[in-house]
């Protein structure tokens, strides 16, 4: 009656066998654990540089943002310099128009009345025109 005997050698073996596929899965396992811990690490470290270029990014939107505010105060303002040059271009070329239509004219007629008044040719030589009678 050896039968109980082999029985109890049989569970023994098998009971050895599962104890060591339970100790290679209970390592794979852990290494599996290891693998995994790394990889939320390396997240994590990955999680933490998005955040960093996030908010760099939205530092360079900023920056953009303000630039493009200060591009259109500089506009504005070159366009009320261009406005002022214009209107005094406008004055220089009116005054011009009128020293054109008046200026000889008024030679003439104080030229004519320097014959007369010798103030007033003194005030022309001044300027340096010099009337002769003819």
């Amino acid at each position: 009656m050896k039968i109980p005997y082999y029985i109890s050698v049989a569970v023994s073996a098998l009971f050895v066998i599962l104890s060591t596929i339970a100790l290679v899965i209970a390592l794979s396992n852990q290494s599996l654990q290891i693998d995994v811990q790394k990889q939320q690490r390396e997240l994590q470290t990955l999680d933490g540089r998005e955040e960093e270029q996030r908010q760099a990014l939205q530092m360079l939107d900023k920056k953009e943002e303000d630039q493009q505010q200060a591009l259109h105060v500089q506009r504005k303002e070159i366009q009320k310099h261009q406005q002022a040059a214009q209107a005094q271009q406008e004055q220089i070329e009116a005054g011009n128009q009128i020293s054109e239509k008046i200026g000889p004219n008024l030679l003439r007629d104080m030229a004519a009345a320097s014959v007369k008044n010798e103030k007033m040719k003194a005030l022309l030589a001044k300027h340096g025109y010099n009337v002769q009678v003819k």
